[in-house]
């Protein structure tokens, strides 16, 4: 085995974890503002009250919605400015079911997106994407 080499990917891997935004940098009163958002405005409805895509609507999608607990998942990014975006935007242009979002503003989105990465792997760094926690 040449350690150099796995080193090297090692050190690859780890940059781009945190490049795909693993380390928010939300506190814990901001998470907990998402966390509110995300179940009055009906994110739970489909992605479930803990983000794993069982909510009670879930099983009439064609498209399964997204498990918050899988970084790996994400078709559009992992990070809190990708998650935001798709929050405005939804998902129907591409093939999903996710509606837009837009009467939120964007301070809410970016934090129901801090409250979804913080899902992935109990605050949003301490495991690599893929992994569970």
């Amino acid at each position: 085995m040449n350690l150099p080499r796995v080193r090297t990917a090692l050190l690859l891997a780890a940059a781009c974890w945190v490049a795909q935004g693993c380390n928010s940098s939300a506190s814990p009163q901001e998470i907990a503002s998402g966390q509110r958002l995300y179940l009055t405005n009906g994110c739970a409805a489909c992605h479930g009250p803990s983000g794993r895509g069982d909510g009670p609507v879930a099983a009439t999608l064609a498209m399964p919605p997204r498990n918050f607990l899988d970084p790996a998942s994400f078709r559009f990014g992992y990070t809190q400015e990708s998650i935001a975006w798709v929050i405005a935007t939804g998902t129907a242009t591409a093939g999903g079911a996710m509606p837009a979002y837009p009467f939120l503003s964007q301070k809410d989105r970016r934090l129901v997106a801090a409250y979804i990465l913080s899902l992935g792997s109990g605050d949003s760094c301490s495991s690599p994407p893929g992994k569970s926690p």
